[in-house]
């Protein structure tokens, strides 16, 4: 069943199965897809779920094809997934709730992998909760890694205890709609590369838009 106004599913792939093969189509506007010159046999009909979708139906259906009429096949559902988006931010990651997360998540062991970097761009990895308090409170812009390390280790800690999750949206005045995956990644890269923006640096300002959008997002300002 559909909603009032729900129109079908376009432009997602559907799969006609065999023990041993496999043929794709796309479905046009109304959600409407066929299979043409298909021989007399068992079959499956199978639908791709697409990132962000959840099924509200079986996503595969059997069919049986005796080529001597067209077959039916029931309609597929899905539903746009309901993803945890509600970050916290530097503030809360430094205090004592946001600090029983940090070592409950064990999350100190895991800081390497994002390249963090401190005022002086040398890359540092917080060994101890006290450490990590001490280096989201240090954060100033001064070099721009540091202050883009501290949001990108603000969101961190929120991916790994579940309050966002990586397929969570965003919709950033500069830097357009991506994931927090992608946004995480790309402030990954950039301080791997460019560890020390102070001002003047060319990189600074690149670095200042993934910091910016990092702040939105751990303020929840621009989910979409």
């Amino acid at each position: 069943m559909r909603d009032a106004g729900e129109g079908g599913l376009a432009n997602w792939v559907v799969k006609l199965v065999t023990g041993t093969t496999a043929v794709a189509t796309t479905t046009d506007a109304a959600g409407l897809y066929r299979f043409e010159n298909v021989a007399a046999g068992s079959y499956t009909i199978e639908l791709t779920l697409q990132s962000g979708y959840l099924a509200t139906t079986a996503a595969s259906f059997a069919i049986e094809v005796c080529e001597c009429a067209d077959v039916q096949v029931s309609a597929f559902g899905s539903a746009v997934q309901v993803l945890p988006c509600s970050a916290h931010t530097i503030g809360y990651w430094r205090n004592v709730h946001g600090l029983q997360k940090v070592v409950q998540y064990n999350t100190l062991p895991t800081l390497p992998a994002l390249h963090i970097v401190n005022s002086c761009g040398q890359f540092v990895a917080p060994g101890s909760t006290a450490q990590f308090k001490n280096y989201l409170q240090n954060a100033n812009a001064w070099n721009m890694g540091y202050m883009l390390s501290a949001q990108l280790v603000a969101m961190h800690c929120n991916v790994m205890v579940g309050f966002v999750h990586p397929s969570c949206v965003i919709q950033d005045p500069c830097l357009g709609t991506l994931t927090i995956a992608q946004l995480m990644q790309q402030s990954i890269v950039s301080l791997y590369a460019h560890p020390y923006t102070p001002p003047g640096s060319y990189w600074r300002y690149s670095q200042s838009l993934l910091k910016n959008a990092l702040d939105r997002a751990n303020n929840n300002r621009i989910w979409r």
